[in-house]
């Protein structure tokens, strides 16, 4: 009998406005039966970790995400100031 490969997981990044930390925080919460089965994994910049680069660590997730999830609001259409 052949063994069903596994799952794989399915990588999201988050790219959103820090003012809308509160969206991104409930999104995951309903996604999170999702990640606890191991089907996706999720990546935001307030993962970067301490020392490291923050533009290439986001490169980096960039490039190894499946699924880039974009959370629009005025607060991210909004020139930086």
């Amino acid at each position: 009998m052949q063994s069903i490969p596994p799952a794989k997981v399915i990588q999201i990044f988050y790219s959103y406005a820090s003012a809308d930390k509160e969206w991104r925080i409930m999104l995951e919460n309903h996604l999170s039966g999702l990640k606890h089965k191991g089907l996706i994994a999720h990546w935001h910049h307030d993962l970067i970790p301490p020392g490291k680069e923050p533009q290439e660590t986001i490169d980096q997730h960039l490039n190894e995400a499946h699924i880039i999830l974009l959370l629009v609001s005025s607060a991210f259409m909004a020139p930086e100031t």
